[in-house]
């Protein structure tokens, strides 16, 4: 024979299903709490990994930028370098052709002058010029060249008897000299120092 559950019985059930009704909610949103707490977690982690592949990535980039950056201004400087030396270099050859043609040029002149009329009064003066400049003025030496010796002999011995001839490759002009002194007033001699001194002024 089944008992017939009382009216207290059927209460106190209820009571406890409501209680294991609200233990599993109670469960559910504790579950769901860890849950979410969990899934931050997660998400604050892989975060945290991205940021710093981000900062290792990034620091990665810097350094091969400023590597290249190193490298670019080495090789420019080094072309800089030598593209400075080669323009000087082309400089200094470009005035070495000038000199050469500017002191060609200038012997050119001055050999077409020696056979002037005026050359004569330009030789007395050099002589002259020359002698001055000597402080020991006995004994004399005058030095010509071969063609002006021939050309001007009785001129250059109102000067001094004592003459004697240089190679014609000085072109004129003359040597003045003593025992002790010499004094080089050709116009070979003068052309150089002029080319030199004109060098010196670029």
């Amino acid at each position: 024979m089944i008992k017939k559950i009382t009216e207290n019985e059927v209460n106190i059930l209820k009571t406890i299903e409501e209680k294991l009704k609200s233990i599993e909610d109670s469960c559910l949103k504790l579950a769901n709490q860890d849950n979410e707490n969990l899934k931050q977690e997660i998400n604050d982690k892989i975060q945290a990994e991205i940021n710093e592949e981000l900062i290792l990535y990034k620091n990665k980039l810097e350094k091969k930028k400023k590597n290249a950056f190193e490298k670019m201004e080495k090789e420019y400087n080094s072309n800089l370098w030598k593209l400075e030396n080669e323009s000087k270099q082309k400089i200094i050859d470009a005035e070495k052709i000038l000199k050469n043609q500017l002191y060609e040029e200038l012997c050119e002149k001055m050999k077409a002058f020696v056979l002037t009329d005026e050359y004569q009064d330009f030789l007395r003066n050099n002589i002259i010029e020359a002698q001055n400049m000597i402080l020991n003025k006995s004994n004399l030496v005058i030095c010509v060249t071969n063609k002006d010796k021939d050309r001007f002999f009785n001129i250059i011995q109102q000067y001094s008897n004592n003459i004697e001839t240089l190679d014609d490759s000085c072109i004129g002009g003359c040597i003045v000299k003593n025992t002790s002194e010499i004094i080089d007033n050709t116009i070979l001699m003068n052309l150089k120092e002029k080319v030199n001194e004109y060098e010196n002024n670029i």
